[in-house]
């Protein structure tokens, strides 16, 4: 079912590579290319086993661009599939394919996992039963799932028995979604098993049919006019936020009447930062006070597992496709306290008092508004683009600052407000300065409503950055008085 892919290109240039794939001549076989160039092919066959050569040469090197979807979206290459046959019949059309899928995973493999007790859930699901909300129940076998199987970080769609599964409390992430969905079915909720490609592990095509293609297996809930995708791996995600790893993906939905392709999209800002600071300039010229920062969703996730642990390479890549860095420079942090952190549905929220000291040269002293989170290198700098840009998912961060100045003090220059908006107004940055007497408010947000943007849109995408890039770096500049 699984045959991996064969990579033409690499991190160095490449003069040739070739691909030589025997298989037996009777078995009905399909690849795709996904390359710039055209691919030299050679077939033979002595009627017992068929021979096929790939070739490309002359193969630029492959460089990573900031916030394209995954390497392996991007990579060119050739993918195999051996077609299903049921006998001596044959299946003549991808749909037809599809279904034999289907039908065999549901019947054969997945069947008995997703219809049989699992020995010792029987109270589980009778606490379950009670609940009378969809999204109260959902929540409450995801939630029980999760801290009683522990994620083995075997991402796969290949489960084994889930009763060895729940008495070892330990599973790949097939088995602990499988589960998920068995508990909920048993419980009254309406669900779907379907078959997913993580983002690192690339994009799945409809059009080619190859279970090859997946390596995970979520859990689909339709409640009226919402959706819930279920993924018992993602430690800090609550039930209703749909996971990174799948957002903007097409996902197989196996269903007795009616399999479909189903697209994985998310109207909602899933990272999301706000940053609120109420601050006294001293005489000294150091600012101190209260600062609140509150991450939801994505933004929560990634932050959390920046805290626990080392990261993996897609939580660095999540990470990277945010905007914003996250470090405290120049900064002394007194009394930081975190709420929220064990409760998925609520914000993290990091308090904390600061002193920060002003950058000053001569009678002048500089203060970045940004001081507490400063905005990454631009990455949209390179005057051409080779892929799509993908982000993930919506964005929002907002900064909220309360500035006392003492009489001592004036300023010297003062950042304007100012509104920078895209072409297709999915991009939105806003700045506004209000001053009253000697107390200073500076608000500012960046907005983006739309995750992805095709490698064509690029030239009005870089002018853009440049234009925020060309203002982020504006300075509060006080001059104390004589």
């Amino acid at each position: 079912m699984h045959l991996d892919p064969w990579f033409f290109q690499d991190a160095i240039p490449t003069a040739t590579s070739i691909c030589k794939f025997v298989y037996p001549d009777r078995a009905k076989f399909d690849f795709r290319f996904i390359t710039a160039d055209s691919v030299d092919e050679n077939y033979s066959t002595n009627h017992l086993k068929a021979t096929r050569f790939f070739t490309l040469k002359n193969i630029n090197s492959f460089r990573p661009e900031p916030m394209m979807s995954s390497v392996k979206d991007n990579l060119q290459r050739v993918e195999f599939a051996f077609l299903p046959r049921m006998g001596f019949f044959d299946f003549n059309d991808d749909e037809s394919r599809w279904g034999f899928y289907n039908r065999a995973l549901l019947h054969y493999f997945f069947g008995a996992q997703i219809n049989n007790l699992i020995p010792g859930t029987e109270t589980l699901i009778d606490s379950a039963k009670k609940i009378q909300s969809k999204a109260n129940k959902v929540n409450y076998i995801y939630q029980a799932v999760k801290k009683n199987i522990g994620w083995d970080q075997n991402q796969s769609f290949y489960p084994d028995d889930l009763k060895e599964v729940w008495k070892l409390r330990s599973g790949n992430s097939a088995e602990i979604n499988l589960t998920i969905l068995n508990l909920l079915r048993k419980s009254g909720v309406d669900c779907y098993p379907v078959l997913v490609s993580t983002r690192g592990n690339g994009k799945t095509d409809p059009d080619f049919v190859s279970l090859g293609q997946f390596n995970g297996l979520d859990v689909l809930i339709i409640d009226s006019a919402n959706f819930y995708m279920l993924d018992g791996t993602q430690k800090y995600v609550s039930y209703k936020t749909t996971p990174y790893n799948i957002l903007n993906r097409n996902v197989f939905l196996l269903d007795t009447f009616e399999h479909k392709w189903v697209s994985i999209t998310d109207d909602r800002t899933l990272m999301k930062t706000n940053i609120a600071v109420k601050a006294e300039l001293t005489h000294n010229a150091e600012l101190k006070g209260d600062a609140h920062i509150s991450y939801y969703d994505h933004s929560k996730a990634n932050q959390i597992e920046e805290q626990n642990r080392k990261k993996t390479e897609e939580e660095k890549e999540q990470e990277d496709k945010e905007f914003i860095q996250k470090e405290f420079l120049d900064l002394i942090i007194d009394s930081l306290e975190e709420e929220n952190a064990e409760d998925e549905l609520l914000p993290l929220v990091h308090k904390f008092q600061f002193t920060y000291k002003l950058l000053s040269t001569n009678d002048y002293f500089i203060l970045d508004p940004f001081f507490l989170s400063s905005f990454r290198q631009n990455p949209f700098a390179d005057s051409i683009r080779r892929t799509d840009i993908d982000m993930g998912s919506n964005q929002s961060y907002t900064m909220y600052l309360h500035l006392t100045i003492p009489e001592e003090f004036f300023i010297e220059e003062l950042p304007q407000n100012i509104l920078i908006r895209s072409i297709d107004s999915s991009m939105l940055f806003k700045r506004e300065v209000l001053r009253q007497g000697n107390i200073l408010v500076f608000r500012n947000s960046f907005d983006i409503q739309r995750p992805v943007y095709s490698k064509e849109e690029y030239p009005g995408i870089k002018e853009y950055f440049k234009k925020i890039y060309g203002v982020i770096g504006d300075r509060i500049v006080l001059n104390k008085k004589k």
